[in-house]
């Protein structure tokens, strides 16, 4: 997926928030548990991969259809922004 940021620019990486996505990487890690000698999984790593991400189509979309906004605000530190990204 194009990754959107606040500022318009983009790169190529895994909407959190896209339920392909999250699939993926379901599915990932069960096959590692279930296939490899793995003491453990760290999952530090698997959030957003800035402050300003989010900016995307999908999430743009999906913001707005559970809060019944137009979208995510322009500032990205936005209490209700923040907090609903923190809770997906």
């Amino acid at each position: 997926h194009r990754y959107t940021m606040a500022d318009g620019s983009f790169f190529t990486w895994m909407i959190p928030f896209h339920p392909d996505v999250q699939s993926f990487l379901l599915e990932m890690m069960v096959e590692l548990i279930r296939d490899y000698d793995v003491p453990g999984l760290q999952f530090d790593r698997a959030r957003l991969p800035a402050l300003d991400a989010g900016y995307d189509d999908f999430t743009r979309a999906l913001y707005a259809a559970e809060t019944g906004t137009d979208g995510p605000p322009d500032t990205v530190n936005a209490a209700a922004w923040v907090r609903w990204r923190a809770d997906k």
